[in-house]
Formats: C-alpha cells, sequence, structure tokens
C-alpha cells in the first residue's frame, strides 16, 4: 500500500514538473519578443510589428552586424554618408537590445548608441561658427559636470540631420505597425511624449506629428 502512495506521488510530482517546464517554454519565447523600438522609446512585439530588415551592404561593412537579424528604424543620406538607426538580436544574445547609429561612408562603418546620439540639446543662443568635427553627431563631444553627462550639438546641420532621421523614423514605424493610426495610439500617448524629454530633437518632432495628425 505504500509503495503504491509512494509510486502516485512520484507520478504527480513529475506530472507538475513536466507542465511547469512547458508553461515556462511558452512563456520565455513571448517575453523575449519585447523590444523598445530606439527612436521612440516604444514598446513592441517583433512577432507583430515588422521593420525593415537591415541592409546587406550594412553588414558587409561594419563588422559587428555580421550575425543576428537586424532591423531599420530610420535613414538618411547625406552626400557620401548614409545614416542608419538600427538594432537587432544577435545569436546568444542574453540582455537587452540596444539601439546604435551608424554612419557608412565607403568601407568605413562609425557607430554610437543612438540614444546618446537623439540626446544633444539645442543651444539655447543658436549656432556659432564650430562646425561638428566627426561623422555622427555626440561622438567626442561629452561634457560632464557633478556626475550628469550630455553634450550640445554644435551646428544646425547637425540638428537637421537628427530631424530627418526622426522623420524617417515616423514613417517607417507607422508602415511597421500596420498604419498610421495604429502607431498614433502607440506614439502619442502622453507617457510617450514625456518618456523623450532626455532626447529634445524627439521629442520635438514627435509632438509636431501628434499634433498634426490630430
Amino acid at each position: 500500500m505504500r509503495k503504491r502512495i509512494l509510486i502516485l506521488m512520484l507520478i504527480l510530482a513529475s506530472g507538475l514538473t513536466l507542465g511547469y517546464a512547458r508553461s515556462e517554454q511558452r512563456r520565455v519565447p513571448a517575453s523575449r519578443s519585447m523590444l523598445e523600438d530606439p527612436v521612440f522609446g516604444i514598446s513592441y512585439d517583433y512577432t507583430k510589428v515588422h521593420y525593415e530588415p537591415m541592409p546587406a551592404s550594412v553588414r558587409q561593412v561594419c563588422a559587428d552586424y555580421k550575425k543576428g537579424t537586424f532591423w531599420t528604424f530610420a535613414h538618411v543620406q547625406r552626400e557620401a554618408v548614409d545614416y542608419f538607426i538600427v538594432m537587432g538580436i544577435r545569436p546568444g544574445q542574453d540582455g537587452d537590445s540596444l539601439g546604435a547609429a551608424i554612419a557608412v561612408v565607403g568601407s568605413d562603418c562609425t557607430e554610437e548608441d543612438s540614444t546618446w546620439m537623439f540626446s544633444g540639446l539645442i543651444p539655447k543662443g543658436g549656432y556659432g561658427p564650430q562646425k561638428s568635427e566627426t561623422t555622427l553627431p555626440g561622438l567626442k563631444s561629452e561634457v560632464c559636470n557633478q556626475g550628469e553627462c550630455y553634450y550640445v550639438l554644435k551646428s544646425a546641420k547637425e540638428e537637421a540631420l537628427l530631424r530627418d532621421l526622426v522623420r524617417d523614423g515616423l514613417t517607417r514605424a507607422a508602415k511597421a505597425w500596420g498604419g498610421l493610426e495604429q502607431f498614433k495610439k502607440e506614439a502619442c500617448r502622453p507617457a510617450t511624449l514625456q518618456g523623450n524629454s532626455n532626447t529634445p530633437v524627439v521629442q520635438l518632432e514627435l509632438t509636431n506629428f501628434c499634433n498634426l495628425s490630430q
């Protein structure tokens, strides 16, 4: 009798364990499909919101992107330079996906964190004669004061580049979300607008977009 009870308990325990494992198998992929777009900071499920793949030409030039699945969130061309905002998933990735700003000139690839680039402050007194000495706004422009770091845009050209990237990002996002109205429901939430307070150019362009789309 005791032997039968022991066997029954083992069967029940194994069933519970197996059921838990199956539940975890269903739950983990679902959570890992959630990402945060690198332009507007909106959370989305990449199995339902479909951004365009990153061009194969970028993979060939930028060594960090040869393996994995990456998407294009914004693209602007200025003379010989192609600027991209990209993000993706690498094999064996064990952390959050972070966006990158990439500048491709011929066979040269320059990269920096996209959030940092979009965080550039617009100078209150306007732009002086100083010009950007780097390919991407924000590179080598960090200023730190009492532990807080920031950078100020150096020229109207840099500001225009960021604005054009955001505008292109709006067009791509609307397409990825399946239409303008679907994207607006997420992009024009007060929490989304406020959430971009640390990226002033993004906040300005997103606010204009939401106001004009009403």
